[in-house]
């Protein structure tokens, strides 16, 4: 199981991200809201993305028994937004692997 979490954010509560799984859109997520998925093990790839930013990918195995939390928030503020998405290439969104639990 995944759990992805958005974090509160002012910045861009507005904007709605997508959650990317092996390069195919696999859900929205909203300001302050979790997202949960419980997924067969195996190798994935996971990217947060909104209409103009994108996160880092993350690379992750998924194991019987284990949940592996992310957590995704802009790295911007409004002073600073044109600074990611020029001269970053759009990457203003920073997605972590928080932890991995085993049941």
């Amino acid at each position: 199981m995944i759990r992805i979490h958005r974090t509160d954010s002012a910045m861009d509560q507005n904007i709605t991200y997508e959650i990317y799984l092996n390069g195919m859109k696999l859900d929205t997520i909203q300001v302050g809201e979790t997202k949960r998925y419980d997924l067969k093990n195996g190798d994935y790839e996971l990217q947060i993305k909104s209409y103009e930013m994108h996160s880092n990918k993350l690379k992750f195995n998924v194991y019987d028994g284990q949940i592996l939390e992310f957590t995704c928030y802009p790295l911007y503020e409004n002073y600073n937004k044109s600074f990611y998405k020029i001269v970053k290439g759009g990457q203003g969104i920073f997605l972590e692997n928080n932890q991995n639990l085993y049941l």
